[in-house]
């Protein structure tokens, strides 16, 4: 009987510098990132489990767009193509307005609350227009 050939030793991967990955995202994505590290650290620290769910959409969506949004984060730093270039910049704009999503249909639930709403929108596009006709904010 022959002996097998012997292997020669697995290479090891190449060590990954996360933090370096990072720093080279795109200030989006990486404000993104930083922002839903916030909002899942004041879900924990607010320890309100019993909302999922349950009570209200804003704790629920909040959540879900948080924990989204850090997984996705979290595979492309360790390299993991989950989704295409197309399709992950999809649904990352999906979770990232999921939480203003769950606002909203809250505010939405009371009608005077929802009037507030609306007339804060209203109030915040105008004052993105009267900024821009008059260059207040310049490039």
């Amino acid at each position: 009987m022959s002996e097998p050939a012997e292997q020669p030793p697995p290479t090891p991967a190449p060590k990954r510098d996360l933090v370096g990955e990072f720093k080279t995202m795109r200030p989006a994505e990486k404000m993104l990132a930083v922002a839903a590290l916030a909002v899942l650290l004041a879900f924990i620290f607010t320890g309100h489990w019993e909302f999922l769910f349950k009570y209200s959409w804003f704790p629920t969506c909040a959540f879900l767009g948080a924990v989204g949004v850090l997984a996705l984060t979290g595979l492309d730093l360790f390299g993991v193509k989950f989704l295409g270039a197309k399709a992950r910049n999809y649904v990352m704009i999906l979770l990232a307005v999921l939480p203003a999503a769950g606002f909203v249909i809250d505010a939405l639930s009371n009608f005077w609350r929802a009037v507030m709403l609306a007339g804060a929108i209203v109030m915040g596009f105008a004052a993105v227009k009267i900024t821009t006709r008059e260059n207040i904010i310049k490039r």
